[in-house]
């Protein structure tokens, strides 16, 4: 974990890099100057290639990183599970502490080592872009900043609202599992009894809640991409950006 963390932050700067040599390069051939130009170019390419070698140990280390934290947590939840009462298993169903193992234990670790990668990306990529706008022109960093208030307020909305709902998802998914290895493992009893229609029953019931779930979360996140991500930080903030840097070009300011 610690080495792709590492791998991120040499790899960040090369990848912020690249769209400060493409307008180095659109102006230095509006201006005629070729040789700049092609030196602007062939720093692109290095740049690039440096990120794209910096983006697999990013992916790797990271996903070597998620797979031991699922290996370590797999272990420890199974050793909790078998130092557990009788009574635990006569309570619990077998399904549902199945499905702790496999579904909530890769869930975890998905999150865990995301988290860290996201948010040194975030940080390091959101300071060095204002960094870069204040050395450029300050008015126009601070017009940039002032979008990140209410993208906080809508980020930390929509982190409630997956915190609640993926509970609910992980519990609907564990039930829906229980079901389903209590009735194959009792099948010939259920066969007996003619049961097998009332059990499809209980399986479905739960399989839907849990597919009514994911349909919500998908409209969420997709209502949040459309407003957050497209609206407001593609459209919104680069017209502004745009707006302004004309006015300021006109007045003379930049």
């Amino acid at each position: 974990l610690y080495a792709g963390c590492g791998a991120l932050l040499l790899r960040l700067p090369l990848s912020l890099s690249v769209p400060h040599w493409v307008a180095e390069t659109i102006g230095a051939l509006s201006e005629g100057d070729h040789a700049s130009a092609t030196r602007c170019i062939a720093l692109l390419c290095a740049m690039g290639t440096g990120d794209a070698l910096g983006d697999f140990w990013c992916i790797y280390l990271f996903g070597v990183a998620q797979q031991r934290i699922i290996r370590g947590l797999r272990m420890r939840l199974f050793g909790a599970i078998v130092r557990q009462d009788i009574g635990f298993f006569d309570t619990t169903p077998s399904g549902e502490i199945a499905s702790r193992l496999t579904a909530d234990c890769a869930e975890m670790a998905n999150d865990l080592t995301w988290v860290f990668r996201f948010t040194i990306e975030a940080v390091v990529r959101l300071g060095s872009i204002l960094l870069y706008m204040f050395v450029r022109s300050w008015r126009l960093g601070l017009l940039a900043i002032a979008i990140v208030p209410a993208t906080a307020l809508i980020n930390r909305s929509y982190a409630r609202f997956m915190h609640r709902n993926q509970q609910q998802v992980q519990a609907a998914l564990a039930d829906a599992n229980a079901i389903a290895i209590e009735v194959i493992g009792a099948i010939r009893t259920v066969c007996s009894f003619a049961g097998e229609r009332r059990e499809q029953a209980r399986y479905q019931a739960k399989v839907e809640k849990f597919y009514s779930l994911i349909v919500r979360q998908t409209a969420v996140q997709g209502v949040y991409y459309m407003v957050c991500n497209t609206f407001l930080i593609n459209t919104c903030v680069q017209a502004a950006l745009l707006a302004y840097g004309c006015f300021l070009v006109e007045r003379g300011f930049l």
